[in-house]
C-alpha cells in the first residue's frame, strides 16, 4: 500500500490523514483508482487509447475478486 500511497496527489494524501483509520484501507484504494483514471484520460494521445484503458478497468472491476488478474496493486488494493 505504501506505493499506492506515493502516487497519490498532496490534496489526497491530506484527506487520507484525516480519515478513520478503519476506513484508510478503503478509502486509499478510492483515492488511487481516482487518480489512476484521472491519468488515463489525462495522459492518452488519442481519445480511442483513453476509452480502452478506461473499458480495461470496468471490466477488471466487473469480475469478482478472485477471477481478477494479479500483479497490479491497485487491482490487489481494491479487493
Amino acid at each position: 500500500m505504501g506505493h499506492i500511497l506515493d502516487t497519490l496527489p498532496v490534496l489526497h494524501r491530506l484527506a487520507l490523514a484525516y480519515a478513520p483509520k478503519r476506513s484508510r484501507a478503503a478509502f486509499l484504494a478510492l483515492l488511487a483508482l481516482d487518480a489512476r483514471l484521472a491519468e488515463v484520460v489525462r495522459s492518452a494521445s488519442e481519445p480511442m487509447l483513453a476509452q480502452i484503458r478506461l473499458a480495461w478497468w470496468r471490466d477488471i472491476l466487473a469480475r469478482e475478486g478472485e477471477d481478477r488478474p494479479q500483479g497490479e496493486p491497485l487491482v490487489a488494493a481494491l479487493g
